[in-house]
């Protein structure tokens, strides 16, 4: 499956290809993990078609959602998403595996969830599945719902937000590099705090109407947040967009191949 290369004007390239210069381990900052957020929006800014993301993508933006779990330490997902979206395990696939391993990571991505109720969807197939492994952070003081999972719980104060749960899993839990794939409040709030490194965007070529749910949660903070495009392709209609965040006014080297 190829994609053409618009920014940098290049030959098209294979999703594999495209991936192979993302290397958010390596840029890991000390304090906390690199972060990556992916997102999929219609051409209005909505987030779901029928009510859910998947609607939304086409093989190409599969492959790269896919590709991009085979790059970091982590999935950061919202219990919203974990529900909506039925998520199983995440690196149960031969090809992720062979990738993982070609980086020297993990046989599959540990996934971090965040939850302040724990109303956990302990039906769907990731809570389910003994083989999981799911790294839950909480400021609840209730215990925890039976789960066939391997649940690893991390207590919070009641105050602690996102940049403490990315501190604890950076140096306590060795978590490098996070792929955060939603909800829209969860990567609000990422956004908001200043904690996102990167975002792959891809644009569906729908309208999808004010029925749909946005692309992100309520943006409640006053300064807009600059970006840098790194690159761009495109397959048919849609549009497949990498952008990193600039910080002090500076745009940051990004490798790219």
């Amino acid at each position: 499956m190829y994609l053409e290369r618009l920014v940098p004007p290049g030959p098209r390239v294979e999703v594999e290809e495209m991936l192979a210069g993302v290397d958010p381990v390596a840029c890991a900052p000390a304090q906390r993990p690199y972060v990556i957020a992916t997102l999929i929006a219609s051409v209005d800014g909505r987030g779901t078609l029928g009510g859910t993301s998947a609607r939304l993508g086409d093989a190409a933006d599969r492959a790269i959602f896919r590709g991009l779990r085979g790059v970091v330490d982590a999935i950061l997902v919202g219990t919203g998403t974990l529900r909506e979206e039925k998520y199983g395990r995440a690196g149960r696939s031969t090809a992720l595996r062979r990738i993982r391993a070609e980086r020297g990571l993990a046989e599959e991505p540990t996934i971090m969830v965040v939850s302040r109720s724990l109303e956990l969807p302990a039906e769907i197939p990731l809570l389910a599945d003994r083989a999981s492994n799911v790294r839950l952070y909480t400021s609840s003081v209730e215990p925890v719902p039976a789960m066939g999972a391997h649940v690893q719980v991390t207590r919070l104060p009641a105050e602690a937000d996102l940049d403490r749960v990315l501190q604890i899993a950076r140096l306590e839990h060795g978590i490098r590099a996070i792929d955060c794939e939603g909800g829209p409040r969860l990567v609000a709030r990422l956004l908001e705090l200043d904690l996102v490194d990167e975002l792959f965007i891809t644009s569906a070529p729908f309208w999808a109407g004010q029925g749909e749910r946005p692309l992100v949660g309520p943006w409640k903070s006053e300064e807009p947040l600059p970006l840098q495009l790194v690159a761009a392709y495109a397959r048919g209609s849609r549009l497949y967009l990498r952008y990193a965040r600039s910080r002090e006014g500076k745009e940051r080297a990004t490798s790219v191949r």
